[in-house]
Order: C-alpha cells, then sequence, then structure tokens
C-alpha cells in the first residue's frame, strides 16, 4: 500500500472528490468504480447538452450489468 486509505479518503473529501478503493491483484471493486465514473461523465456531459437545448433533463442513462451485461437508457431528453 502506497497511500493509506484514511489520508486518500481526506483528500478526496476536501477537493470534492471521488474516493473510492480496488485492487489491481484481485480487480474487486474495479467494475463498480469504472461504471460509477462513466455514469457521472455521461450525466454531466447530458447537462450540458440539455441546457444549452433547452431540454429537460429527467432521468439518465444507467451503464453496468443489469443481468445481461447490457447498459439501460432511460432518458427523457431530447438532446
Amino acid at each position: 500500500r502506497q497511500v493509506y486509505w484514511d489520508n486518500a479518503n481526506e483528500f478526496a473529501r476536501q477537493h470534492g472528490l471521488f474516493f473510492s478503493e480496488a485492487s489491481a491483484v484481485t480487480s474487486a471493486n474495479v467494475q463498480h468504480i469504472f461504471e460509477y465514473l462513466l455514469q457521472e461523465i455521461y450525466n454531466e456531459s447530458s447537462k450540458g447538452k440539455c441546457r444549452d437545448s433547452g431540454a429537460d433533463m429527467t432521468s439518465s442513462v444507467h451503464i453496468g450489468a443489469g443481468g445481461h451485461g447490457e447498459g439501460r437508457k432511460a432518458s427523457q431528453c431530447d438532446c
């Protein structure tokens, strides 16, 4: 371990950053973190597109394995 969990978590909190721990050895939590970050990126980029077009964004695309390994689109935005 190069960085202690408490130190990394506190740094992230102070800077308004997402923090989660994953294992490169066992791949524990890697997929969850990757899907979370993709979802956040999509949500943020969709806000800008909808804001520019005047559309109302009421939901988002859900990325991740929903039992069948496929993402689900649940957006009412016409962006």
